[in-house]
């Protein structure tokens, strides 16, 4: 798995993506049927987001909201592991930074 993993600053990629996150009900006591149907029927859990994409596998997208290059150590943070089933819609962005980082050598 880690060798996914391995953010580096030229290579960054922005993302939009639109998914559709799981509802829980707060109020577990007992509903009607129409109450629960009602529930169901509910469309309000559409995740608008964008992010870098930090990594990418066959299941799962890897995003972070913030990303501060370094010369020795990349931080992140805003992370979010996505399962691709769960996405609608995906745009990608190509990222281009304004600030050269020394290139460091890449541990996978």
């Amino acid at each position: 798995m880690s060798s996914i993993f391995g953010l580096f600053h030229e290579d960054l990629v922005l993302v939009y993506v639109e998914w559709v996150d799981t509802i829980g009900d707060t109020d577990n006591g007992w509903k009607s049927e129409e109450d629960a149907e009602e529930f169901f029927e509910r469309d309000d859990n559409i995740v608008r987001e964008t992010g870098f994409i930090y990594a990418e596998d066959k299941d799962y997208l890897y995003l972070v909201g913030k990303y501060m290059p370094a010369a020795d150590n990349n931080l992140t943070a805003h992370r979010t592991k996505l399962p691709k089933k769960w996405i609608l819609k995906r745009i990608e962005f190509k990222y281009k930074p304004t600030i050269k980082i020394p290139k460091r050598e890449r541990k996978m």
